[in-house]
C-alpha cells in the first residue's frame, strides 16, 4: 500500500499493511532543515528597533490606516505561506503517511506598533505573538458585535489561502504523502478570536452574537472544504480545542446546543462529497467522545496522555471511529531516552492498533522543543512494530 490508501483504509476501520504514521505538523524544521525560522528574531528585532519603528508610525500617518493593514497583510501572509509550506516539505522529507495544511488563518490584518512590537491581529481578531519561535494565539481576542460589523467575516475563498493550497497540493503532486486540510476549528477559532472570558460572557449575555460567529464560522468551514474536496482533497481536519485536562471548556449541554448540531452539518457536507473527517482536540474530551461520534466524524485526535487513554479508547469506541495518538510530546518526545520512546510507540501500537482503525502519531504534534532525532526514532519504532501480521 501507499500512504493514500494506507491512511484511507484506517479511517475507514480497516487494517492496512501496517499502522500509519500521521502529524498534524512537524514544527521544529529549523534544527536542521530550514533558515525560516532564524528570520523571525531579525524581523522582530527590526520593527522592535526605534528608529524602525518610529519610521513604520510615520509611513502609517502618510498612507493611513489601511496602507499599513495592507503591508501586514503582506508580511502574515507571506509568513504564512513560507511557514506552511517549509512544514509540508518536511513531512515529506521524513516520508510519514500524512499530515496537514493550516490554512483557517494566515493574514495579519493589524498590528501593535509601539515601542515592542510583540503580536499580530489576524482576520479573526485574535491576537498572535511573535517570537523566535513560532507565531501562535497566545491571548485574548479583539473580536465584539461592533468588530465584526466593521471588518466583516474572513473570505473562505480568498484568492491568497486558495494560492498556498495549489502550492501545497503542486509541492505534493506525485502523492507521496496524504495531505489532509485544516480549515480550522468551530469552537477554537471562535473563543479565540474574541478571548475566551468575552466569550462565556457574550454566551450568556449575548447569545445571538455567539450564534451568529457559529453559524459564519460552520459556514467558512463548508464552503472552504467543499473546495478543497473539489480540488482533490480527501480528508478534513477540524482543529477544535475544546477542553482543558481535567474536562471540557463547557458543560457538554452547551456543546450538545451549539456545536454537535453543526458538527453534523459539516460532516453531512463532506461525506455526501466523500471526504473524511478528522477532529483534533486536546485535554480531557471523555465527556465529549460520544457527541462528536453522532456528528458524524470518522477519526479523533490525538488521546491526549495521561487524561486519555488507547487501550480505554479502543475498547469503548474502536468499532466507530478511527483512533489517532498519542506518544507523548510533553515529557517522552523531547527528552527521551531512545527506549522509552520505542515503548511507548509499542505500547501504543499494542492498545489500539489491533483490527485496523488506527493510526500512530504524537499526543499533539511535533512541535519546537522535540529533537529531531527522538522523532526519528519515533518513525522508526512505528515502521518495525506497527506491520501487521
Amino acid at each position: 500500500m501507499d500512504s493514500r490508501e494506507r491512511i484511507l483504509t484506517a479511517l475507514d476501520g480497516d487494517q492496512p499493511d501496517r499502522v500509519p504514521i500521521f502529524e498534524l505538523g512537524i514544527d521544529n524544521t529549523h534544527q536542521s532543515y530550514s533558515s525560516f525560522y532564524n528570520i523571525l528574531p531579525g524581523l522582530q528585532g527590526y520593527m522592535q528597533n526605534r528608529f524602525n519603528n518610529t519610521l513604520l508610525r510615520f509611513l502609517a500617518k502618510i498612507g493611513g490606516k489601511s496602507i499599513l493593514r495592507r503591508a501586514m497583510r503582506w508580511i502574515g501572509m507571506t509568513v504564512g505561506k513560507i511557514a506552511n509550506l517549509e512544514l509540508l516539505k518536511t513531512a515529506l522529507r521524513f516520508g510519514i503517511d500524512g499530515t496537514s495544511l493550516m490554512i483557517g488563518s494566515l493574514f495579519a490584518t493589524n498590528s501593535k506598533i509601539s515601542s515592542k512590537i510583540d503580536y499580530y491581529v489576524d482576520e479573526y481578531g485574535r491576537m498572535g505573538s511573535i517570537s523566535k519561535n513560532t507565531f501562535a494565539w497566545y491571548k485574548g481576542g479583539i473580536m465584539t458585535p461592533e468588530l465584526l460589523d466593521e471588518w466583516g467575516f474572513p473570505n473562505p475563498l480568498d484568492p491568497t489561502r486558495l494560492a498556498i493550497f495549489h502550492h501545497a497540493q503542486e509541492i505534493n503532486k506525485d502523492n507521496k504523502l496524504l495531505l489532509s486540510i485544516m480549515p480550522g476549528g468551530l469552537f477554537e477559532t471562535l473563543y479565540e478570536a474574541v478571548g475566551l472570558e468575552k466569550f462565556f460572557y457574550y454566551l450568556y449575555d449575548n447569545p445571538s452574537f455567539i450564534r451568529r460567529l457559529f453559524d459564519l464560522q460552520k459556514k467558512f468551514l463548508i464552503e472552504l472544504g467543499k473546495y478543497v474536496i473539489d480540488h482533490g482533497t480527501e480528508v478534513i481536519v477540524l482543529g477544535d480545542d475544546s477542553a482543558y485536562k481535567n474536562g471540557p471548556m463547557m458543560s457538554p449541554k452547551l456543546f450538545e446546543k451549539y456545536l454537535f448540531p453543526r458538527y453534523k452539518e459539516i460532516c453531512d457536507t463532506f461525506h455526501k462529497k466523500g471526504a473524511k473527517v478528522l477532529l483534533h482536540s486536546d485535554g480531557d474530551t471523555h465527556l465529549l467522545i460520544d457527541g462528536w461520534i453522532k456528528s458524524g466524524v470518522d477519526a479523533i485526535h490525538p488521546w491526549e496522555p495521561p487524561m486519555m487513554n488507547l487501550k480505554e479508547a479502543k475498547e469503548k469506541w474502536g468499532n466507530k471511529i478511527c483512533i489517532c495518538g498519542n506518544v507523548d510530546c510533553g515529557i517522552t518526545l523531547m527528552y527521551g531516552p531512545k527506549q522509552r520512546i520505542i515503548d511507548e510507540v509499542k505500547q501504543c501500537i499494542k492498545d489500539a492498533a489491533n483490527g485496523g482503525g488506527y493510526m500512530l502519531s504524537s499526543s499533539n504534534s511535533i512541535h519546537f522543543g522535540i529533537p529531531i532525532k527522538n522523532f526519528q526514532i519515533m518513525l522508526d519504532a512505528g515502521r518495525k512494530f506497527g506491520v501487521y501480521d
